[in-house]
């Protein structure tokens, strides 16, 4: 190729030389032995390098002409910095090598070295190669003035390379060998630097000659040519300037007068001619036209007239054609209305119905006028009358429309209307009254609470609607006029002379500050309001059940009471009233049953007491009488021993069934008992409480030891919340007797507590206190909790499957946490739950019944057997026996004790068992104390017996250290 290129384009490639030396070092590369093919190699890339700078260099590759300058800037700025920062790369190379100490680190340095001196020697060939052609492309001087500084460097590079590879062969060498190359090299490449630097700046100042020389040669040439050109142009202008002359004055004419009809006269057959018949012909159309646009002008002028007049109209305008409908024009007005929308508007502006009927108007009459459309092809649905013509726009039929807003006309018309309908519609009066304080109109709701017509009423002062109210308009209007309201209450008459109360609101409407033009006045029926009011307040002080003056007034009778004892020196008693047993009427009979013996009782309290005193009913069961003017406490005691506690135990006929009932009465004397309401009223429920706990149905005056029974009650509950927490509680333990086989069969768990502060307090004292205060439930859970253990104990003693039973109050039972405790307890302690009974005395059954038999059911699926206790001293239905899931029942202490004296006890008690067995139950007797006792009992088939004839309660080492000592008996051997 190259060869070729040589024949076509001659000696100019310069290129036969490096070619022909390029074939020799690769031929000498292939043919080349092993140890030297490395040298041979690189002598072959120099080579090839050469011949590609050179083919580069003539095949314009490397656009600048002077390759002289050019590499020589290449030696400057790339070459030579480039080898001053290898020069020192080498040295920290070389530091770098002798630090190292591993085979690896020293086999990565020489990796290092290598590359380094690898591209030493690149730009060692590189400089060779700048030098090489920029000799070539000055020929002659550049090379004298370089030459010598080029060979130096070049030895002093392959000085560099030597000293280099030694220190780098041999790390214990010093490195003065190496640093005298290297600074060898540095001075070498610094001259060369410097000469290169000198030579640059003459090649620059001899181009720069060259390039001024070039420019003055091109302008003098030019300007000669120039100077023929407009020798030849002036002789030429001068043969075709007349003619031209006489045109350009014509021209001139026509510029300055805007005569078009003016010619050019010059008649000749050659160019001159021609241009001048053109020009005269070209004036004469231009005269034609400027005819034309002075028309067009006139019509442009009337157009946009006509068109700014339309525009500047404020209603909306448009302009559609018949019959496709397509906007032909639109005022900007009109442009809101449209949404930009010019094909058929009125598709989407009217409906279908109002649409035909507007168009077969325009069809009928040719014209519509006021035509009220709801539009809604703009944003908003809009209100607007429509007025359109039919007109020939533009040589087309086509129809004018114009668009009146009546948006705010139409809102106002509504409002009104709303008005109206609200002003007929309300419900409270209305009336309009004028500035002469007459009567302008009124609503209906005003006539129909006056009985007036509207006629009746216009013209009328309003005077004549009220009552004997009617003075006080004269003092109305000055205070309205000055403050511009007023409300107040009043009594209206109505038609038939009935007057009512009403709330009035009156206002005044003024046309300006000083001016009033109309009152306006509002009323409402107050009558239910009023009604309602008398209402709330008796519901607020008497009691909805009874009809009696309830807490609040029961306390105000008291303090107007003690006020007038307190003038009058008498006494004034007081009575706190509770029903014995209602919560389990009321809970085994019913709501309604219950509320009707409330009302019973309540009215024969009333019944008892005089006008002059007050019964009250203070919630629940509980009532409070007064008794105003009382002597001495027997007049009170008379009262209630003869009145009112004989009228409560008759008989009360409630739905048909005679209920019996009695009460607990408290009673407190002021001032002997108390000085002031709160301290009679809490004696006398003290008194109440304990006539209650002495047996019910009897009456107790107030003494100063029931103050310190409360106080220490309150002692005793405030301990008993720290009981659990100091271990002070503990549970005892009583054995339970097969009555057939003397075997014990099972324990009772018995709560017991010894305060550290009140000592050994019996389990009736605190049991009840623990009850009413709900700290029963935690008392209850630890029971739970401390039985189980003792079970889990005694199983691993070794004591067999023993049976615990344990009590469950009324309020741990509505507790909904209950059978879970129990069953984590029995899982925790591994508990049979068949070995674990709960025993519940019979009002606890009967009270909030359905609930109880929830809870039974759920205590029932963990499989706990369930006990009666204190059988027979409640009030339950028999049939409840069957509804509960009862394994057992458990005879009273009370009937058992009093068997052997009286017979009816030991009937009841067979009774007892002659019931349970009959229903499959199981019979514990409680209280057998005596041999006779227990052989009775067995006679009458009772199952167990319990009491202090086999044990009296006992610690659970005591009850273990028993059942040691116990040989099991008989009962008939035991006893004979």
């Amino acid at each position: 190729a190259l060869a070729s290129a040589e024949h076509q384009w001659g000696d100019g490639m310069q290129s036969e030389e490096p070619n022909a030396r390029f074939r020799e070092a690769v031929h000498a590369w292939r043919g080349a032995a092993a140890g030297e093919r490395l040298v041979a190699a690189r002598h072959a890339l120099e080579s090839g390098r050469a011949l590609i700078t050179r083919i580069g260099n003539q095949s314009n590759l490397i656009l600048d002409p002077d390759l002289d300058s050019y590499y020589t800037m290449s030696l400057l700025l790339l070459r030579f910095p480039e080898l001053m920062e290898l020069g020192a790369a080498m040295r920290e190379q070389l530091l770098a090598h002798r630090q190292t100490r591993t085979a690896t680190e020293r086999t990565e340095s020489n990796t290092r070295y290598f590359i380094l001196e690898g591209r030493v020697d690149a730009v060692a060939a590189a400089i060779r190669s700048d030098y090489a052609e920029a000799f070539a492309a000055a020929r002659g001087p550049l090379a004298e003035r370089l030459g010598g500084s080029r060979d130096d460097l070049a030895a002093a590079i392959e000085d560099f390379r030597r000293a280099a590879r030694a220190a780098q062969e041999q790390p214990g060498l010093p490195l003065e060998s190496f640093d005298a190359a290297q600074q060898g090299l540095f001075t070498r490449l610094d001259t060369a630097w410097s000469s290169a630097d000198s030579a640059m700046n003459g090649l620059l100042a001899t181009r720069e000659h060259f390039f001024f020389t070039r420019m003055w040669l091109h302008l003098g040439t030019a300007l000669f040519l120039l100077m023929l050109i407009l020798t030849a142009v002036f002789f030429v202008a001068r043969q075709i300037s007349l003619p031209l002359r006489r045109l350009s004055d014509v021209v001139d004419t026509v510029r300055r007068t805007g005569d078009h009809t003016l010619r050019a006269q010059w008649h000749s057959g050659d160019e001159i001619g021609r241009l001048v018949l053109g020009f005269n012909d070209m004036l004469a159309q231009l005269d034609r036209e400027r005819q034309i646009q002075q028309e067009l002008a006139a019509s442009a002028r009337a157009a946009d007239a006509q068109r700014e007049l339309v525009e500047a109209i404020p209603i909306p305008l448009m302009v559609t054609s018949i019959p496709g409908h397509e906007v032909l024009n639109a005022n900007p007005p009109a442009q809101a209305w449209l949404e930009g929308r010019a094909q058929d508007p009125w598709a989407q502006g009217l409906e279908p119905g109002v649409r035909a009927r507007f168009f077969q108007q325009l069809a009928d009459r040719r014209a519509v006028d006021e035509f009220e459309v709801r539009w809604q092809g703009s944003g908003m649905p809009s209100w607007a009358v429509l007025s359109a013509r039919l007109i020939q726009y533009q040589g087309q039929a086509a129809m004018l429309t114009a668009f009146t807003p009546i948006n705010q006309l139409k809102h106002m018309e509504q409002r009104l209307k709303l008005w109206a309908k609200v002003f007929e519609a309300s419900s409270e009066g209305i009336l309009i009254i004028n500035a002469e304080h007459s009567i302008i109109t009124v609503n209906a709701a005003l006539c129909r609470g006056t009985g007036h017509d509207l006629a009746d009423l216009v013209g009328q002062s309003p005077g004549m609607l009220l009552g004997e109210d009617r003075p006080m308009l004269q003092n109305l209007w000055p205070a309205l006029d000055k403050r511009g309201a007023w409300q107040g209450e009043v009594t209206m008459r109505r038609r038939d002379g009935q007057v009512y109360p009403a709330w009035i609101v009156a206002s005044v409407v003024r046309d300006g500050p000083d001016r009033i033009s109309h009152y306006i006045f509002t009323s409402i029926d107050i009558s239910d309001r009023k009604r309602s009011e008398e209402r709330i307040r008796y519901l607020a002080l008497h009691d909805v059940l009874t009809g009696l003056p309830n807490r609040s007034l029961c306390a105000e009778r008291l303090r107007e009471a003690i006020e007038r004892a307190q003038a009058s020196g008498q006494q004034v008693g007081v009575l706190f009233i509770d029903l014995d047993r209602f919560k389990t009427i009321n809970d085994s009979l019913g709501h309604h049953v219950g509320d009707a013996l409330l009302r019973s009782v309540a009215q024969r309290f009333a019944d008892s007491v005089r006008p002059v005193d007050t019964v009250s009913r203070l919630g629940g069961d509980e009532f409070m009488v007064i008794l105003d003017g009382v002597t001495d406490t027997r007049e009170l005691e008379a009262v209630v021993e003869q009145r009112i506690l004989p009228a409560v135990r008759e008989p009360h006929d409630v739905h048909g069934s005679q209920l019996y009932v009695s009460c607990s009465v408290g009673m407190a004397m002021y001032p002997e008992d108390g000085a002031d309401i709160d301290t009679l009223m809490r004696h006398a429920d003290m008194a109440m409480y304990d006539s209650k706990s002495s047996g019910r149905d009897t009456a107790r005056f107030f003494t100063p030891s029931m103050n310190d029974k409360a106080q220490q009650r309150q002692r005793v509950e405030s301990c008993l919340r720290h009981a659990i927490e100091r271990d002070e509680l503990w549970l005892a333990y009583q054995p339970r007797i097969d009555a057939a086989t003397g075997r014990m069969v099972g324990v009772e768990a018995l709560l017991r507590w010894e305060s550290s502060e009140l000592g050994l307090v019996p389990p009736a004292e605190f049991i009840p206190i623990a009850e009413e205060s709900g700290q029963i439930v935690a008392l209850g859970d630890w029971v739970i909790q401390q039985a189980c253990a003792q079970h889990e104990a005694w199983r691993r003693a070794g004591l067999g499957a023993l049976t615990v039973s344990l009590n469950m109050s009324a309020v741990q039972l509505r507790t909904s946490g209950v059978p879970e405790v129990l069953r984590n307890a029995l899982a925790r302690h591994q508990v049979d739950p068949a070995l674990l009974e709960v025993e519940l005395t019979e009002s606890t059954l009967m009270e909030t019944a359905e609930e109880t038999m929830t809870q039974l059911h759920a205590l029932k699926t963990l499989g706990l057997t369930l006990a009666i206790d204190d059988f027979g001293t409640g009030y339950s239905n028999l049939s409840y026996l069957n509804r509960f899931p009862i394994d057992k029942l458990k005879i009273d202490r009370s009937f058992v004790q009093q068997m052997l004296e009286d017979p009816a006890q030991l009937a009841i008690a067979r009774a007892i068992i002659g019931l349970g067995h009959t229903l499959g139950l199981r019979v514990v007797a409680e209280g057998v104390e005596r041999p006779e006792h227990a052989r009775m009992l067995h006679a009458a088939q009772c199952d167990e017996l319990q009491g202090y004839h086999y044990a009296r309660p006992m610690p659970p080492d005591a009850l273990e250290a028993w059942l040691r000592d116990r040989q099991p008996q008989a009962l008939v051997e035991a006893d004979g």
